[in-house]
């Protein structure tokens, strides 16, 4: 069985991954209604209108491994964790070609900032969406985004060049 990475801490389209696990579970139980709405979850939390967030790699290589390992049975899941994985590579690509890694983890670890601690302290009080007020903390997040599709790559083209 394919472990469920544990999101919990990281942030997607709408606030801290915490439901996460849920839809991935659901992406291959046998209760259509909860396969539909991880689905959902994928093309709007994980990566919303095409922007990678910084759990989308780790997701991303969850994904890659169901396909690979031929555990997602249902046709429409299949096509649409293809399409999602697709996505992760585009955004792993123009990352590369926008930055190199060294800028991207300069971007993601700002000296004199621990993002995590940050992050734990706006979500304590319910405020993520100020997260995004502050510039370096925000450029943060996305560098870490990026950096998790870029690390994500030798999983997905593996599964892209078999299955995709």
């Amino acid at each position: 069985m394919i472990a469920i990475p544990d999101t919990r801490r990281l942030l997607h389209a709408y606030g801290l991954a915490v439901d996460t696990p849920m839809h991935l579970a659901a992406l291959v139980g046998g209760d259509d209604k909860a396969r539909s709405a991880a689905l959902y979850h994928l093309q709007s939390a994980i990566m919303h209108q095409s922007t990678p967030w910084p759990v989308t790699g780790l997701v991303a290589q969850y994904l890659a491994a169901l396909i690979v390992e031929g555990v997602l049975s249902d046709a429409n899941a299949r096509s649409v964790v293809l399409d999602v994985l697709a996505e992760v590579q585009a955004a792993a690509a123009l990352a590369l070609r926008s930055s190199d890694r060294m800028a991207l983890e300069q971007s993601a670890h700002p000296s004199g900032i621990d993002v995590d601690k940050e992050i734990a302290g706006y979500a304590e009080r319910d405020a993520l969406d100020e997260l995004y007020e502050d510039d370096v903390l925000a450029g943060a997040i996305m560098a870490r985004a990026f950096l998790s599709c870029v690390d994500a790559l030798p999983a997905i083209e593996r599964c892209l060049s078999r299955h995709g």
